[in-house]
């Protein structure tokens, strides 16, 4: 289970001009790619995403549910997911439910450590990641929840990443390597501000939350609506030694946001993914828009760059410095 190797970073060096910009308004983990995530009011920023400060098993898409291909069904695949939680209990057990059916709860202990024999394969975007099965208990869990038969929950047991660069992100001038989370598709993190959804949700009959988006950080107080698109870096906390995360593409928004999280199942209007498709607008330097111009984009991803396992938390202040 060794990281893959990849292109030789360019050298980023650290800003000297901020600008306070806004403040966390919400820190989530996501453990199970796909399903629903937990708010915390602190974490620490690890290199694979955030993870909780008191439970290290609770970090962000370090679960994935994936075919005996290793193929991902993730919610874009599986909508009903919405409808499910994931909770880490004390010690290292999976809590799964469904809100809407108390007989479907279970608990299953999370593989800690690597046993050869029990190493799967998961496939994301072409790179291929070793991680451990759940085992059969919560597979015939999945299968009989999604109709689904064959699928398996696998965990990534490493704190570093295994993936090299996705191809289709290295187009972005921004974008690298050291970005790569567990199970994520593009980047460790997503951010997105209160004020972008609220003007997005001005658009639409029925609003839509956050949760449609899944962003690890939110934001609030910030000067405009889709201000965070010209964020090239971001400082987090009241010190000048506050962690710094690095801007790394726009996130390239999917089927995904359209899942109704009351319901389990795609909006039959399509929104809020048809508004985006209409919102054409500057997402940071002319190359970068160019790159999204028939995208649906909303939020930026962000990779570590400076302070790897300090700790952030909701209230703390937010530092940009622009594109």
């Amino acid at each position: 289970m060794k990281r893959m190797s990849g292109l030789s970073a360019p050298v980023d060096k650290l800003p000297e001009k901020w600008v306070k910009v806004g403040k966390i308004a919400e820190l989530n983990i996501y453990p199970v790619k796909g399903m629903p995530g937990t708010s915390v009011d602190e974490a620490m920023l690890g290199r694979l995403g955030l993870k909780a400060i008191n439970n290290p098993h609770l970090r962000d898409r370090v679960f994935i549910v994936c075919n005996e291909e290793g193929k991902c069904f993730s919610l874009g695949k599986c909508p009903i997911f919405a409808l499910t939680r994931a909770n880490l209990e004390e010690g290292d057990k999976l809590h799964l439910s469904h809100v809407k059916d108390p007989s479907m709860d279970i608990v299953i202990d999370i593989p800690t450590t690597v046993d050869p024999a029990r190493l799967k394969t998961a496939v994301i975007y072409g790179e291929r990641v070793k991680a451990m099965d759940c085992g059969d208990k919560v597979a015939a869990w999945l299968s009989t929840l999604t109709e689904t038969p064959g699928l398996r929950l696998l965990y990534h047991v490493l704190d570093e990443p295994q993936r090299g660069p996705v191809k289709r992100n290295t187009r972005f001038p921004s974008y690298r390597e050291s970005h790569t989370g567990a199970f994520q598709d593009e980047t460790s993190y997503m951010v997105m501000s209160d004020e972008t959804l609220a003007a997005v949700n001005a658009q639409l009959e029925k609003p839509v939350e956050h949760r449609n988006f899944r962003p690890t950080i939110v934001v609030n107080g910030i000067s405009e609506p889709f201000a965070e698109d010209f964020w090239g870096y971001i400082r987090i906390g009241h010190g000048e030694d506050g962690p710094v995360l690095k801007g790394s593409m726009p996130c390239i928004r999917c089927n995904t946001t359209t899942v109704d999280h009351e319901t389990g199942t795609f909006r039959t209007d399509g929104q809020p993914l048809r508004t985006l498709y209409k919102l054409k607008r500057q997402v940071g330097d002319n190359k970068v828009t160019k790159l999204v111009s028939k995208s649906a984009i909303m939020g930026i991803h962000f990779g570590v760059f400076e302070g790897e396992n300090k700790v952030i938390r909701v209230g703390d202040p937010i530092y940009a410095a622009l594109l």
